[in-house]
Formats: structure tokens, C-alpha cells, sequence
């Protein structure tokens, strides 16, 4: 076991688990666009983000999402257009 004493990075790596576990779901619900985009915005948003808060409620509301196992891009927030707060 990895002993993560910031805790920024902690949520981080919560973050990608919960990503990295539900990928399955993320295929079986989005399409190649989708998912491609998804995950290209969301691991930039993992790499800069730095308010815990944030990343908290991003936590939150990814494990909502994931917990309705028919979840659409909609749902996930990119596929609006101009959205500035995705996730």
C-alpha cells in the first residue's frame, strides 16, 4: 500500500480509480466521440485542478453518474455546448 500524505493527490487518485473502474460502463454508454472526449477533458481536468473542494464534488457526482449504470454524455456534462464547468 502507497501512503499518499497530500491530499490533493489522494482525491486525484480516488478520481482516476473511479474512472479506471467504471471504464466498461463509460464504453458501454458513450460513443468512441464521446468517451475520447470525456476522458481527454477529464484527465486534464485531474492534471490542474487544485481545489479540493472541487475535486470533492467532482468525486461526488462522477460516483451519482456511475451509480445509474445508463448514463448519457449529457449526464456527464460535455456534451452541452459552451460549457465551461464540465463534470
Amino acid at each position: 500500500n502507497v501512503k499518499i500524505k497530500n491530499s490533493t493527490l489522494a482525491l486525484k487518485k480516488q478520481l482516476f480509480t473511479l474512472i479506471d473502474k467504471n471504464l466498461n460502463l463509460l464504453i458501454k454508454n458513450l460513443n468512441t466521440a464521446e468517451l475520447n472526449n470525456f476522458l481527454k477533458e477529464y484527465l486534464s481536468f485531474l492534471k490542474h485542478e487544485k481545489n479540493e473542494e472541487i475535486l470533492q464534488q467532482s468525486f461526488r457526482n462522477l460516483n451519482g453518474i456511475f451509480g445509474n449504470k445508463n448514463f448519457t454524455a449529457y449526464d456527464l456534462g460535455f456534451s452541452i455546448q459552451n460549457n465551461d464547468e464540465p463534470f
